[in-house]
């Protein structure tokens, strides 16, 4: 349940392992319900109805890959903390960096078309039969399929303003962390005036 649900893990505290494992176990998750919506599609011919793939509409635009995203932007905060103060090699070195490795493979650029089988097919397939029942489409229907592609489409973009805003909070928060050090030697250093 912590796997998907990051709002559930939170209260868990997840290690980077776990992380990686429950964006992974997302993204296989989502792929199964693209196989599903892709099988479906091919045995109505041309038809498009909203239950022959809303298994995996609901996993693209619901809770499901806000939760992927979520797990991918702590796993990116890991990883840019990482890279910006690595430890000293010693005997983590091998598993910090199969970490590292763990998230670009499950969070980096592209990831969800670049680890999934199924996804970008059935959203194309999807989007194809959108596009030729787009003339007797609804108002409503309309903005559904926008509301669709822009989810998909910007998902990226989103990951990447959370990963912007934790990365200049981090930065504000080590110089103030600097500045306080600072004000501490400068305290320490100053001569004490002895009273007698």
């Amino acid at each position: 349940m912590a796997l998907l649900w990051p709002g559930f893990a939170a209260a868990q505290e997840m290690t980077v392992e776990e992380r990686i494992g429950a964006a992974e176990s997302i993204l296989l998750a989502v792929d199964e319900q693209a196989r599903v919506c892709i099988e479906t599609l091919a045995e109505s011919a041309n038809s498009v109805q909203p239950e022959e793939c809303a298994g995996f509409l609901t996993s693209i635009d619901g809770d499901v890959l806000a939760g992927y995203l979520e797990h991918c932007a702590e796993l990116k905060q890991w990883r840019d903390a990482y890279v910006e103060n690595p430890p000293p090699a010693g005997p983590d070195s091998e598993r910090d960096r199969q970490r590292l490795v763990g998230v670009e493979r499950v969070c980096g650029e592209n990831a969800l078309r670049q680890r999934t089988e199924f996804v970008a097919a059935a959203f194309d397939e999807l989007n194809e039969r959108l596009s030729r029942r787009a003339s007797g489409l609804s108002l409503q229907r309309r903005i559904g399929e926008l509301e669709f592609r822009s989810t998909l489409g910007g998902w990226q973009n989103e990951l990447d303003v959370t990963n912007s805003n934790r990365r200049v909070r981090s930065e504000t928060l080590q110089q103030f962390d600097q500045l306080e050090e600072e004000l501490i030697r400068q305290q320490i250093n100053r001569p004490r005036q002895v009273q007698y």
